[in-house]
């Protein structure tokens, strides 16, 4: 081969090498140009990017992952500790196991939220995605991309949402608990508490604090207890009814139980309940005369 074919078939490879950096130089450009097209996209919805090379622990965070929690872009350095040292502490263990068992395939995918510390020292609820996209020849994970969005105004949102439901609950089981066991101020030194439904210990206490409220308050001397809508009386709830009456005594009231049904009657006496030292009358309007007589007052 003469000198002339040899530098001509050189300078043919040294075309071909340089069109194929060319090429190369011209892919390289279009990707980092279709990925910063990407990270604006995120960006302008509020979401961070990360790009983990598990097999080298380096990772790509994008600029919105750092100035999300209040970093500047790239001031921290870009590796998995990064991400574990800014958990709560509360959810590191949590936020760990869910990698690990994303890896090892024991959970069909990876979204997971948490708490991560912002550069104030503030915490921020993070809710967090990604997917293996690569992995080596034993089908270990080498290389996993994902997204961060701040949820937190969301979580706040929740919190407040679950605060006020139990307020109203608290407000509903109140006004329930008013209307089962209310206070009828009759005149003065007399009062009278309609009972209504079923009385279990709870309830049962609720009834004498009530009744002993509504004494001090209305510097009653007598109590009506009125059962007329209590349908079932057993052993308990005379238990509960001799205690919430001797509490009463204490507080200088007498007591008087009016609306005893034939019902209810027959159950007393069938369980042996003793009821000889309370003093019950047949209604309210009777209940009522007895406790005017009580008290000196004659009605024509």
């Amino acid at each position: 081969m003469s000198n002339d074919e040899s530098i001509k078939q050189l300078q043919q490879r040294i075309e071909q090498l340089e069109g194929k950096i060319a090429n190369q130089a011209e892919m390289h450009e279009e990707f980092r140009q279709s990925k910063r097209r990407m990270e604006l996209a995120l960006e302008s919805t509020n979401t961070g990017l990360w790009d983990w090379n598990i097999a080298e622990n380096k990772i790509y965070f994008s600029p919105r992952y750092y100035t999300m929690l209040g970093h500047e872009p790239y001031e921290m350095p870009a590796v998995f500790d990064t991400w574990k040292n800014l958990l709560h502490p509360d959810d590191v263990e949590m936020a760990l196991t869910a990698v690990t068992e994303y890896h090892t395939g024991q959970r069909p995918d990876y979204v997971v939220e948490f708490r991560m510390k912002t550069k104030s020292g503030a915490w921020r609820w993070i809710l967090a995605r990604g997917e293996i996209i690569e992995r080596d020849d034993e089908s270990n994970p080498i290389r996993m991309i994902g997204t961060h969005v701040d949820i937190t105004v969301q979580k706040q949102a929740e919190a407040e949402q679950v605060r006020l439901q139990q307020e109203v609950i608290k407000a509903q089981q109140h006004a329930i608990q008013e209307l089962s066991t209310p206070i009828i101020p009759m005149m003065d030194g007399i009062i009278v508490m309609p009972l209504i439904g079923s009385i279990d210990s709870l309830r049962a206490k609720d009834l004498m604090r009530t009744l002993l409220t509504g004494i001090s308050d209305h510097r009653a001397k007598i109590v009506i207890l009125d059962i007329t809508g209590v349908t079932i009386v057993d052993t308990g709830i005379a238990a509960h009814l001799d205690k919430t009456i001797q509490a009463a005594r204490l507080k200088g009231a007498r007591t008087i139980v009016t609306g005893i049904s034939d019902a209810v009657a027959e159950t007393i006496i069938d369980l042996g309940i003793d009821w000889s030292n309370i003093e019950t009358v047949r209604d309210l309007q009777t209940g009522l005369m007895v406790a005017l007589n009580r008290l000196g007052i004659k009605l024509r």
